[in-house]
């Protein structure tokens, strides 16, 4: 649609004269219709912006714009119209005109514009989607002092789960991105990262807050009425949930219905809280209806109120209108009928006969009722309401994980962060590692293949180069694996065992879940990737039953670690009330560096171990140095408190 602006000669122009601002409207039109482009742009940003005193008309001020490029190659213009088309004020079909303005501005040199193109390849939008491409537009914006694009980085690699990175970029558009702070506090909240804390999840929730971001409402009021967080506070919850309803959150009326459900009351307190449930739930719709509805089934099912179970009843019918009926259904299969609540408060049996209901005064016909009225022994009676009781226990249990897992779909689906507005320094986190002076006695070397189980390994079997992203061509170069932005994460899913590794750097994986005895237990999962030119990378998870405290299997694991290496030295001995942590380095047989890190838990022992080829140069050792140190900070049971640095920084710190 601009294809005029690739020939033309017209000056780029990417300043801002902001003495036009302070003009009139009547003003500016009489020099927009001399010609003058500042005015034209100044008449532009208003319609656009809905600056001074005019409403928003993008029609409006992209027909200044486009006259305003006819005089110059404007490079803000240019932005401003890729930003509306981006925001479809000109219809779907147009986007993709987005992506011709973006680049545009880009070539002329405008920061937005760079940052607009990031935003495009990170999310795929009008493009096909180039995560490589967007990281290298993204920090060029950043390098440039565009904080939003800092912040859309962040989120990048919050994606990627690559949440030490996340945090710094978050961290430095903090304070220009309102957004930044939710998405930190999402961060400590659930300990992506950085170590769980609710305090600090808490106090960036409360800027975002600040910043009228309805999702840091609705978690701040989670946080106050999660009995296991920072201090239950039922008011103060609802106080924020409200807020979060009233700016459009409808997971916040659900929230607040169930906070009345759980609310713990008496009985006069109890039918109070159940009625205001209620309310809350009216304003919702769909899924989020039908699961309140179901909690509240169960929890007047367990009230003990008057009418308890014919209200519960009513609850699971109005389930049913949202398209789930199951519930009702097993509540009439276990017994629970309009009447259960009696005088006596007994249990009613577990089904309604409905087939003579209609031939006789009595109110219910039940069969068990009818039985358990000729049953005399108490010993009968007794046993009947045992098993009622308790497959009303096991329906409320059912219905409560279900209801968990209703509220963690809530809860992610919370998450779902808008982009909002967009510099801050980030300063490393650094401690200092833990040491100790155990001592401990000599043990049998075994070599490393011996303890991880050299007949396990199947090594014609390439079933896992897909899920690990490793090519079976690729030649081992450290050169090419300098940055820890490009390593991939993997997550078991037990205990600590999680780490980011250089898929470019191997040739070959194997995974091995397999149980087999290893030397330091059972094992539950062991994962080996191995590079062209002799390099090893290998991950081990094992299940203890060796009946040691955590300082004698501490000790065992030092003795055996240590041994197996040619010249090995101790970086790192420890034993903790919870684990223990032994870091030794060396070389093997063949001359190879070898780096190895081991935690003992009461459960298990976690182990990374890596062995590279040979030193060739000094640069190769720098090389070799720096990818040591970058598996060994971003592997989860390292705990390490350091975030990687550039390979720059490590150079400098190491002269």
């Amino acid at each position: 649609m601009y294809e005029f602006l690739e020939t033309s000669t017209n000056p780029i122009v990417l300043e801002y004269n902001d003495k036009y601002d302070k003009l009139s409207h009547e003003e500016l039109f009489t020099l927009c219709e001399q010609g003058d482009p500042e005015a034209l742009y100044e008449i532009g940003i208003r319609f656009c912006r809905g600056l001074d005193g005019e409403e928003v008309n993008a029609p409006a001020a992209k027909q200044f714009f486009e006259i305003l490029l006819t005089k110059q190659r404007n490079a803000r213009a240019i932005y401003w119209l890729a930003a509306m088309y981006f925001d479809g004020e000109f219809g779907e079909e147009n986007k993709k005109i987005c992506v011709e303005c973006a680049e545009y501005g880009y070539k002329w040199g405008d920061v937005r514009c760079g940052e607009l193109l990031g935003v495009i390849y990170k999310d795929g939008v009008f493009v096909e989607k180039d995560t490589d491409k967007a990281i290298s537009l993204l920090k060029e914006a950043v390098d440039r002092g565009d904080l939003r694009a800092s912040y859309h980085l962040g989120l990048l690699y919050k994606d990627m789960e690559n949440y030490i990175s996340a945090k710094y970029y978050l961290e430095k558009a903090q304070d220009e991105v309102v957004n930044s702070y939710f998405v930190l506090g999402l961060l400590y909240l659930d300990g992506l990262g950085v170590e769980q804390d609710l305090e600090k999840a808490r106090d960036y929730f409360e800027k975002a807050r600040e910043g009228n971001i309805a999702s840091a409402s609705y978690f701040l009021g989670e946080l106050y009425l999660d009995q296991f967080g920072i201090g239950y506070d039922f008011e103060k919850g609802i106080m924020y949930l409200e807020e979060a309803a009233s700016r459009g959150s409808e997971e916040a009326y659900s929230a607040i219905s169930r906070a009345y459900i759980d609310k713990p009351a008496s009985d006069i307190e109890r039918e109070k809280n159940l009625k205001k449930a209620e309310e809350y739930l009216q304003k919702t719709s769909g899924l989020q209806k039908a699961i309140g509805y179901q909690s509240l089934g169960m929890a007047y099912m367990c009230s003990g109120l008057p009418d308890a179970a014919a209200k519960a009843m009513e609850c699971f019918n109005k389930e049913n209108e949202t398209g789930d009926s199951s519930k009702a259904d097993e509540l009439e299969r276990l017994g629970a009928s309009k009447n259960a609540n009696d005088q006596n408060n007994k249990p009613e049996p577990a089904k309604t006969d409905r087939s003579n209901s209609s031939q006789s005064g009595n109110k219910s016909s039940n069969p068990l009722e009818a039985a358990s009225k000729k049953i005399k022994d108490i010993k009968s009676k007794v046993k009947t309401a045992l098993v009622i009781i308790a497959l009303l226990a096991l329906f409320a249990t059912v219905m409560d994980n279900k209801s968990k897992e209703a509220r963690v779909v809530n809860r992610n689906e919370n998450r779902s962060v808008q982009t909002e507005q967009t510099e801050t320094s980030y300063p490393v986190e650094t401690t200092e590692e833990e040491t100790s002076d155990i001592q401990f006695g000599d043990e049998n070397v075994q070599n490393i293949d011996e303890v991880l189980g050299e007949n396990q390994w199947n090594d014609n079997d390439n079933s896992w180069l897909e899920e690990f992203g490793i090519y079976a061509d690729t030649v081992e170069n450290y050169e090419d694996n300098l940055n820890p932005d490009y390593y991939r994460f993997y997550d078991a899913g037990i205990t600590d065992f999680n780490f980011r590794y250089p898929a470019g750097l191997f040739n070959y994986v194997s995974k091995n879940t397999e149980s087999f005895e290893d030397e330091y237990g059972t094992n539950v999962e062991t994962i080996r990737f191995t590079g062209s030119k002799g390099a090893e990378c290998i991950y081990s998870l094992s299940r203890r039953h060796d009946g040691l405290d955590l300082e004698q299997a501490t000790g065992k694991v030092h003795t055996h670690e240590f041994n197996s290496l040619v010249d090995a030295s101790d970086i790192l001995v420890s034993s903790t009330e919870d684990h223990g942590k032994v870091i030794v380095t060396g070389w093997t047989s063949d001359g190879r560096p070898v780096y190895d890190l081991t935690k003992i838990e009461g459960d298990y022992v976690l182990r990374m171990n890596i062995i590279l080829s040979q030193y060739i140069s000094d640069e190769d050792k720098n090389y070799k140095g720096y990818i040591f140190e970058n598996l060994y900070r971003l592997c989860g049971f390292a705990d390490s408190k350091y975030s990687p640095r550039s390979y720059q920084e490590y150079l400098e710190a190491n002269q």
